[in-house]
C-alpha cells in the first residue's frame, strides 16, 4: 500500500480488488487524506519470477490506466537483452494512441539512457474480453499477441535469458491534476497464465503454446 512511484494513484488491494462472478475487479477508490489525495488503483503481482516462456490473461479493459505486464528491468543504459518492461497491454485514456491500448516495450533502465517504442493501436472495447498473450523466447525474441494473432515482435530480445515478475494493474489516476476514473467500466481478470520455453522447437500457434 502506498503511492506509486510516479503519484499517479494510490496503490491499496483492500479496497481497489474485488471478486465478481469468479473474475477480479480493480475498482477504484476515491481520492482522500488518507491516500494523499490521490484515487485509489490495485494490482496483482506474481510472488515469483518467471524464465523466458510464453504468458497469457483473459482481461476486460477498463476505463483507467490499466496494464498487464513483464518486468525485469536492467540498469540505466543496458542493452535490451540485460532487462526491460514489456506491457503487454496498456491503455492510457488521457493519452493518444495509447487511449485504445498499444503493446509497449521499455529498456535500458528508467534514467537518462531509457528507451522505449511502441505499437498502436489495438482499438480495443473497454466492454469485450480480450486474450493478450506475450511470447519471451531465447531464440526467437518477443512476440506480443491479441486474440491469438500476432500484433508486434521485437527480435533484438533474443539471447536474453533472464526471468521476469507478472503484474496486472489497473484503475483510476490524476495526471496534470485531472483524475481520470477507472471504474466504469473497471478493470477485470479472468485468468493470468504461463507456460515455460522449450527451446527452438517449440511453436506458438494461435497464441498458445505448441
Amino acid at each position: 500500500m502506498g503511492p506509486d512511484p510516479v503519484s499517479v494513484c494510490w496503490w491499496d488491494d483492500a479496497q481497489s480488488l474485488a471478486f465478481v462472478n469468479g473474475t477480479v475487479e480493480m475498482r477504484s477508490a476515491d481520492a482522500s487524506p488518507t491516500t494523499g489525495n490521490l484515487p485509489v488503483c490495485g494490482r496483482l503481482t506474481s510472488t515469483q519470477q518467471y524464465p523466458p516462456g510464453y504468458f497469457e490473461a483473459r482481461l476486460r479493459p477498463g476505463s483507467g490506466w490499466d496494464a498487464f505486464w513483464v518486468i525485469n528491468m536492467g540498469p540505466d543504459c543496458s542493452p535490451i537483452i540485460s532487462g526491460f518492461e514489456a506491457d503487454i497491454l496498456e491503455i492510457m485514456p488521457d493519452v493518444s494512441p495509447a487511449a485504445s491500448g498499444w503493446n509497449n516495450m521499455i529498456w535500458s533502465g528508467y534514467g537518462n539512457c531509457n528507451q522505449q517504442n511502441q505499437n498502436s493501436p489495438l482499438n480495443l472495447d473497454p466492454n469485450q474480453w480480450y486474450t493478450f498473450g506475450f511470447d519471451y523466447s531465447t531464440e526467437r525474441g518477443a512476440t506480443y499477441y491479441l486474440n491469438g494473432q500476432p500484433t508486434w515482435t521485437h527480435q533484438d530480445v533474443a539471447g536474453a535469458t533472464f526471468p521476469v515478475q507478472i503484474i496486472i494493474s489497473g484503475g483510476s489516476y490524476t495526471r496534470g491534476g485531472k483524475v481520470i476514473d477507472g471504474k466504469n467500466p473497471p478493470f477485470a481478470v479472468d485468468w493470468v497464465r504461463y507456460y515455460q520455453d522449450e527451446g527452438p522447437s517449440r511453436r506458438v500457434v494461435g497464441g498458445s503454446p505448441r
